[in-house]
């Protein structure tokens, strides 16, 4: 991504969390389950394709407050996502091609979710809404992806 497409996420970032976490809330009522990870495909597009540390941070405090909501359990949340985070800087660092990382990102962090914090809370885990909560936010994260890079992903994607 070129130095003025950073530019101009940086100015948006805040009021596209927000929104972005409007919509993740409103798709939870609507649907009474959290399927759509709006918030997270942005937070993926942020980690991959923006070098400062102030906006990871800062959308990195606003998930374990979205999970809150949804399951009244952050401190696990919280580890998932730094973890998992801390993996991909260091396998964006450590591979040359690196055009899946987000997209592998978004899927170890939903699997994760399903696997570890969803049980955790007596939710049971079934496949098919799995595979349904994976296809929709990878559709999500493309749709971001392509957006904000104007369908030029450069040389991660």
């Amino acid at each position: 991504m070129d130095k003025e497409k950073i530019i101009q996420l940086n100015r948006y970032i805040i009021p596209l969390s927000a929104l972005l976490l409007f919509v993740d809330a409103s798709v939870f009522t609507i649907f009474g389950s959290n399927i759509l990870y709006s918030l997270l495909c942005f937070y993926t597009l942020i980690l991959f394709f923006q070098p400062k540390i102030a906006p990871l941070v800062l959308i990195g405090i606003i998930l374990p407050l979205e999970s809150f909501a949804y399951s009244h359990n952050v401190f696990l949340f919280f580890v998932i996502i730094t973890l998992l985070s801390f993996m991909a800087k260091w396998a964006q660092k450590m591979l040359s091609r690196t055009s899946f990382l987000p997209y592998l990102f978004v899927l170890l962090f939903i699997t994760t979710e399903q696997l570890v914090i969803e049980p955790h809370i007596d939710i049971n885990v079934q496949k098919n809404y799995t595979i349904y909560k994976i296809c929709v936010n990878l559709l999500m994260l493309v749709i971001f992806l392509k957006y904000f890079t104007k369908g030029k992903l450069g040389d991660h994607l």
